[in-house]
């Protein structure tokens, strides 16, 4: 719930984004373009800033604090209004158990957060306080009749459950993270990270958690498997695959090209400041990230190498940065504004 605070960051920069940056990488990846921002708030002529974001095809959807959902469609370039959905009531700052009935029924009910399919045009909302989840359609939020086991990722010391990291939906599973090192009362970002795979069944609400030791973040790989970001040997960083079905896990044969700063801990909240936004691109066999200068990439297992100029203009990277592949090959990344590097 806290780290929605990392919004209000953006008021300090909103219009001083480029609107691209290029050079020349052999068609991948030569220019990356703000998206909602200077030319969403020409489009719709207001300031709107976004709760959440989430891929599905080739579409990007933003929640804004409104409730409004818009849509940017990476082929045609353009904006479109998809609907509102119930928000965030006022006066959830306040521990849950402090919240009265009436805002507690409202809260139960509002769409915190977007979840893409990967393998469809579906766009999910989310709500972590009751678990509910439903379909974003035309009219607005349509709800399951069942909620997801959101006992997983309660956060202990401010009794609500933060967001689902790097969340998607294939078949009828949702895959998130979730760092339990969170839970400590008095958790600092220092800790080691215990993350865990959340695997939420979206027919019966179940979830199945399990251990990725070591992990900071991870994302959709090859078939069957998910692609780690996993702490290394002393400030270093490595890549591992994971087998959904076994849980056998594999180190990938790939330097990562960060080193942690020895200044700072090797915890989830520092790292994630060094580097993130993992995602996979299947098509190419790309895999790429961000650190706070740029992206990197790999090709089919070649070392990675730096694709975009140095100043890309991220806003900062956070344990909340997402990203995600575009159907086309596209890369989002969310670090407190939209990024589309094509």
């Amino acid at each position: 719930m806290r780290r929605r605070i990392l919004v209000a960051l953006c008021l300090c920069a909103l219009f001083s984004l480029c609107a691209a940056a290029e050079t020349e990488t052999d068609g991948l990846y030569s220019r990356v373009e703000s998206i909602f921002a200077d030319a969403f708030f020409e489009e719709v002529g207001k300031v709107l800033f976004s709760q959440s974001s989430a891929v599905a095809g080739n579409r990007v959807a933003s929640l804004k604090m409104n409730g409004d959902v818009y849509v940017y469609d990476a082929e045609t370039g353009e904006y479109s209004l998809l609907c509102s959905v119930p928000v965030v009531p006022q006066g959830t700052d306040a521990p849950y158990e402090q919240l009265d009935a009436v805002t507690r029924s409202l809260a139960g009910e509002a769409v915190y957060q977007l979840i893409g399919s990967a393998d469809s045009d579906i766009v999910y909302g989310y709500c972590p306080i009751s678990g509910k989840i439903g379909t974003l359609t035309a009219t607005g939020i349509a709800w399951r009749d069942m909620a997801l086991d959101n006992s997983a990722q309660m956060n202990r010391g401010w009794a609500y459950p933060y967001d689902l990291l790097y969340p998607y939906v294939e078949g009828e599973i949702l895959y998130a993270y979730y760092d339990i090192a969170q839970d400590q009362e008095e958790y600092d970002g220092t800790a080691s990270p215990q993350g865990r795979l959340l695997m939420f069944d979206l027919q019966t609400g179940a979830c199945e958690v399990r251990e990725l030791a070591d992990t900071y973040a991870f994302c959709r790989y090859e078939e069957g498997a998910l692609l780690l970001l996993q702490k290394g040997e002393g400030h270093f960083l490595r890549l591992a695959s994971y087998a959904l079905d076994t849980g056998e896990m594999k180190e990938v044969p790939l330097s990562v090209p960060v080193t942690l700063d020895a200044e700072h801990s090797t915890g989830l909240l520092e790292v994630t400041e060094q580097i993130a936004g993992l995602a996979y691109d299947a098509a190419h066999r790309r895999i790429v990230f961000a650190d706070a200068d740029g992206l990197w990439c790999s090709v089919d297992g070649e070392p990675f190498a730096p694709v975009l100029p140095e100043e890309t203009g991220w806003m900062g990277l956070s344990a909340t940065t997402q990203a995600w592949m575009l159907q086309n090959g596209a890369y989002y990344l969310r670090a407190g504004f939209s990024y589309l590097a094509q």
